[in-house]
């Protein structure tokens, strides 16, 4: 009885390690370009997708169950075989398929497997620096690439942009690689791409294109460039100033300036080439700088400071003491100001530098009175007339009753009211004492429509009396 036992244990260990394993020995799969959605599209794709498949192991004949995700394949396809390889699943559209293996002892193993083609590689520049550099060649660059890809590999190629340096072929399948040692001032092409660069990619066979940079690489800046101007250190409010441009950019290969930029420092700028001018409203003290690049990508600046004086505003009242003595007072607006002089014309030929001059007329008449303010080489002039008669035009006039002109401000005619006298001669001045209009005749409506804007004299004769009056034209 024991004998018996054993011999059973050995039968049943032998079957036991006779039962090999169900395994996939090999697979093949054909993706496609066909939608499930599409089978009956005409005409259709070249190829269907399909799937060749061997396995080994189990007892045979093997059945193959096979489904898919989408609706039209989600009916199992059920093939069997007795030697392990099927060719049945060979006209598959774009899907994700789940395939059961089941051999004669029931048991089963599952593989899944997809025909839809992969994504065409893609590729990303992320960055590129470019820099010169202190080697040995002190025009030398050097150009360093970053890039982001899904494919196995990238592949550089640079050379100038007329192919003139013979730089042979500079390539490198690296992420980031560097060219280094490049000469300064060229522009250098570089080519990017992937590898392999065909990939079964429905309809177009190509998954990606050529990228081509263009990139300059720029000299060592040279101590020999410089942004350099000239200009006033000073001005006055509402002058033009004028910026004289003698920059440099300094040596290398067919360097020049390529771009300017001038900051004036009162909150205005312009990328004048060269020379430029600029007009400070606001008296003050302003920085102004310069700023130039060349085509080497050297920066240089230059900065002066300049200083806008205020215009003095002249004027002045006068008192008639008698007998042609006049007492001038100055009310400029430059009175508080150390640095200003002041000028008087007296219109009969007699000046003063007096801040507050008294002046004694010789003859009757109207005089001109003209005061020039000066500060700082900034200067205005204001005029008026005084009229100093004598005892017989004085009486005259204090008969009639008091003139006047109307209207005044005056756009086109000017009209002279309330004089009794005849009016021999009429004249119409202006701040510098030029006469610019006479009329001589017993005229009240003067036309003045041909006049510049500004302040103007009218002067009035009569028999033995003369009279001025100041009028505006508009």
């Amino acid at each position: 009885m024991k004998k018996i036992i054993l011999n059973l244990l050995l039968i049943s260990t032998l079957n036991f390690a006779a039962k090999a394993q169900l395994v996939i020995d090999s697979v093949s799969i054909l993706n496609t370009c066909l939608d499930c959605d599409s089978i009956n599209v005409i005409p259709l794709p070249s190829s269907y997708g399909s799937l060749y498949i061997g396995v080994s192991g189990g007892a045979s004949p093997y059945t193959y169950s096979l489904t898919g995700a989408h609706s039209a394949n989600t009916t199992p396809l059920i093939t069997s075989s007795t030697n392990g390889i099927t060719n049945s699943y060979n006209s598959l559209c774009q899907d994700t398929y789940t395939l059961i293996v089941t051999d004669n002892n029931g048991d089963s193993l599952i593989y899944n497997f997809s025909t839809i083609p992969p994504p065409s590689p893609t590729l990303t520049i992320d960055s590129v620096s470019v820099k010169p550099d202190s080697t040995n060649n002190p025009d030398a660059g050097f150009i360093e690439l970053h890039v982001t890809t899904n494919a196995d590999s990238v592949f550089y190629l640079i050379e100038d942009e007329f192919n003139n340096l013979n730089l042979g072929s500079l390539g490198g399948w690296q992420a980031s690689p560097i060219f280094d040692s490049l000469p300064g001032g060229f522009n250098y092409k570089v080519f990017v791409d992937i590898y392999p660069k065909i990939v079964p990619n429905c309809g177009t066979g190509i998954s990606s294109s050529t990228n081509l940079l263009l990139i300059y690489v720029p000299v060592l800046c040279a101590n020999d460039g410089y942004a350099f101007f000239d200009t006033e250190s000073f001005g006055c409010a509402g002058d033009t100033m004028l910026f004289t441009d003698f920059s440099n950019p300094g040596g290398g290969f067919n360097n020049f300036i390529i771009d300017y930029f001038w900051n004036y420092g009162d909150g205005s700028s312009s990328s004048n080439f060269g020379s430029t001018e600029h007009i400070y409203t606001t008296a003050g003290t302003y920085f102004v700088s310069l700023q130039i690049s060349t085509v080497e990508g050297c920066v240089y600046f230059h900065e002066e400071l300049i200083t806008i004086n205020p215009i003095p505003t002249p004027g002045f009242t006068q008192t008639d003491d008698g007998a042609g003595l006049y007492s001038f007072t100055n009310t400029s607006s430059s009175l508080t100001d150390s640095a200003a002089t002041y000028i008087w014309d007296f219109g009969d030929g007699n000046t003063s530098t007096a801040i507050n001059p008294n002046h004694q007329y010789a003859a009757p008449g109207t005089y001109y009175v003209c005061l020039t303010a000066s500060s700082f080489n900034c200067e205005d002039i204001q005029c008026d007339s005084i009229t100093y008669q004598n005892t017989v035009g004085v009486n005259k006039l204090n008969n009639q009753q008091h003139w006047g002109l109307h209207p005044n401000p005056v756009e086109d005619y000017l009209t002279i009211t309330n004089i009794t006298s005849t009016i021999s001669k009429i004249e119409i001045i202006d701040i510098t004492g030029k006469t610019i209009k006479s009329i001589s005749s017993n005229a009240h409506k003067i036309d003045v429509i041909d006049l510049h804007k500004g302040f103007y004299f009218i002067r009035i004769a009569t028999d033995d009396v003369e009279m001025t009056k100041k009028f505006v034209k508009q």
